[in-house]
């Protein structure tokens, strides 16, 4: 995977976090420029036997993320590297402030299963947030 030398990504779900960006892709990227932005024809699931969201089309809806300006190569390393082999970097056009703008995402390989249950961040902030965060200052990864 080719790494762009700036990249603007779109975050749906615990990166949209700054605690959980930061702990990532370091602290400059939670200090980044963010602006809220939605994304559609797809909907926020939970994915199965996990706490974290994946993405599945779903004409008709539409997800509300963020989109973090000008992640660096070296925190979108490390952010490939917490995302893992189950999610790939993908371009994705958003709405923002009523316009188009492209951006990339890490969406789901087809193969991840998804739960039927929509994934929500301050359900997950409230029961999950802590143990997430502790897993990845730990271990580095989901």
């Amino acid at each position: 995977m080719t790494i762009p030398p700036s990249c603007d990504c779109f975050f749906y779900g615990t990166l949209i976090d700054n605690d959980i960006l930061a702990a990532v892709a370091g602290p400059r990227a939670a200090l980044a420029s963010q602006r809220p932005a939605t994304v559609d024809g797809y909907r926020r699931l939970i994915r199965k036997g996990a706490v974290y969201p994946i993405l599945r089309r779903a004409p008709g809806m539409s997800v509300a993320g963020i989109v973090v300006f000008g992640l660096n190569p070296a925190e979108m390393t490390r952010l490939v590297s917490f995302e893992g082999p189950e999610y790939e970097l993908r371009p994705l056009t958003v709405m923002m402030d009523g316009n188009r703008h492209q951006t990339m995402t890490f969406l789901p390989k087809p193969w991840v299963p998804a739960s039927t249950k929509e994934w929500r961040l301050e359900t997950w902030r409230r029961l999950h947030k802590p143990r997430f965060l502790n897993r990845i200052l730990t271990t580095g990864g989901h």
